[in-house]
């Protein structure tokens, strides 16, 4: 189970990097760091790639989320830079003020499949879409986006 964790995350993080080597037709740039159809992908992807796609890459949010914060808390406590005179603060704790930042994926990992799957059906000329743009728009923050409101958001950004 492990070397299959591990096999997820290197796969979400090779498709998400970008494809210099490869053939690639002309798309609209929006970001500038923007990949080329990864819809494409997505759709050729059997239900469990993209099963294990899902699971790997909500699997190193976290993880990257935990490692940073842990980082960054690390670095910034010198007992120096805190004052206790006025009683606790929340901001003391740089750990906890980072990880309230953490992106929230709470459904089943079937859910975003779906999802995903729908999306880059529905609207083929958002194939290049990238997936970690559309993953933020499926993020519990995102007050559960109709897909219609997703490909709005894409045009109008």
């Amino acid at each position: 189970m492990q070397w299959e964790i591990r096999l997820m995350f290197l796969v979400s993080v090779l498709l998400l990097t970008p494809r210099i080597l490869l053939p690639q037709e002309p798309t609209r740039v929006f970001p500038t760091d923007r990949a080329r159809g990864e819809g494409k992908i997505w759709l050729q992807w059997g239900e469990s790639q993209r099963k294990g796609f899902v699971l790997g890459y909500v699997w190193g949010i976290d993880r990257g989320f935990h490692n940073g914060c842990s980082a960054l808390a690390q670095s910034s406590s010198t007992p120096d830079s805190i004052d206790h005179s006025k009683g606790p603060d929340p901001l003391d704790n740089p750990l906890q003020h980072c990880m309230e930042k953490l992106p929230t994926f709470s459904k089943e990992g079937s859910y975003y499949v779906t999802r995903i799957t729908k999306f880059y059906e529905t609207y083929p000329q958002d194939q290049d879409l990238p997936l970690r743009q559309l993953f933020a728009q499926l993020e519990d923050s995102s007050n559960n986006k109709t897909l219609e409101q997703i490909h709005s958001w894409y045009h109008t950004s």
